[in-house]
């Protein structure tokens, strides 16, 4: 099958679109982490566990339905604690990215590991180039910045 064919370890999801908070080992015999508000499909976070990863499990946790973490034992004395994230975008309130950024402060906080990875989505908006230093930046660009 295709997906035989792609590498990966951990495969972050956004939008998974299931209630509740949940770890399932799937059919494939890979692990799907996700959270989400009982009352709505919207704004879920998850993760796919490889299935030679999932007995390294130690923990997986929610901060909030827009911070995730998991911790998985390298080794006998080293764990990596991966942390999920969908941003809050520049649409939403003030109070709403703080929130967000203190969910994330928590989950570098509550669980600590030799590493730590944090990733996901971050809305960002690069916008134009706004100084000729900015040379990462093309000619191709959406409007505004967040």
């Amino acid at each position: 099958m295709e997906q035989d064919e792609i590498k990966w370890d951990l495969f972050g999801l956004w939008e998974a679109r299931r209630r509740g908070e949940q770890y399932m080992s799937l059919k494939s015999g890979h692990g799907l982490y996700y959270v989400g508000e009982a009352d709505s499909y919207i704004g879920r976070t998850g993760c796919l566990i490889h299935r030679r990863h999932c007995k390294n499990l130690v923990s997986a946790k929610a901060v909030c339905t827009k911070v995730i973490y998991m911790t998985l034992k390298l080794s006998a004395r080293y764990n990596i604690t991966v942390i999920q994230v969908s941003a809050s975008t520049s649409s939403h309130s003030e109070d709403q990215i703080d929130s967000f950024y203190d969910n994330t402060t928590l989950a570098f906080k509550e669980k600590r590991a030799h590493f730590t990875i944090l990733r996901g989505v971050f809305s960002a908006k690069m916008g134009p180039r706004t100084k000729e230093t900015e040379i990462s930046l093309e000619n191709f660009e959406l409007e505004g910045r967040n």
